[in-house]
């Protein structure tokens, strides 16, 4: 989905008559940058045009499903969908681009230095989500709370950054 395309809901949602009696009608819009994100991503890639289609349709889904609840938890819980929904799509890139990268090697003849065993290892992502890193709001009053809050970050991504593994946040 792109701008124009978001501008287009949001016109449909507001020029609407407010139902039972309401003044206006109000959009949620959770994940304002998920949808996007991945498409970022997936354009970095030849093979986007094979998920690109699944990848709209799932986001397109999770937005009607939202615009036509009528629960108010529901609609919240939605943000939570929103950002799993976002790291499998991330998820899925990395497997076809892994499995895409194979297909490639198996064609090719193994590359020799004259250093060591000639033999590359390639380097694992491991996508992380911004949103489960920093659940819930963080106030920060001094110096004190911002080396606090850096402390944390470094210590969680320490123990995720493993030999070979490059992390990528989401």
């Amino acid at each position: 989905m792109n701008l124009l395309e978001v501008k287009k809901i949001l016109e449909e949602i507001f020029n609407k008559e407010p139902v039972e009696g309401k003044k206006r009608n109000i959009v949620f819009w959770y994940d304002d940058e998920g949808e996007f994100k991945v498409k970022d991503e997936l354009e970095l890639y030849d093979f986007k045009d094979e998920l690109a289609g699944a990848f709209n349709n799932k986001f397109r889904d999770l937005l009607v499903r939202l615009d036509s609840s009528h629960n108010f938890y529901e609609a919240i819980a939605m943000k939570e969908e929103s950002d799993r929904l976002k790291m499998r799509c991330f998820e899925e890139i990395k497997k076809t681009a892994l499995e895409k990268r194979k297909e490639r090697d198996s064609e090719k003849q193994p590359v020799t230095t004259g250093e060591g065993n000639g033999v590359y290892t390639p380097k694992k992502t491991v996508n992380i989500s911004i949103a489960n890193i920093f659940h819930g709001a963080k106030t920060i009053e001094s110096e004190e709370d911002i080396e606090e809050l850096l402390d944390y970050l470094r210590k969680l991504l320490k123990t995720e950054l493993k030999e070979n593994t490059i992390l990528k946040l989401i």
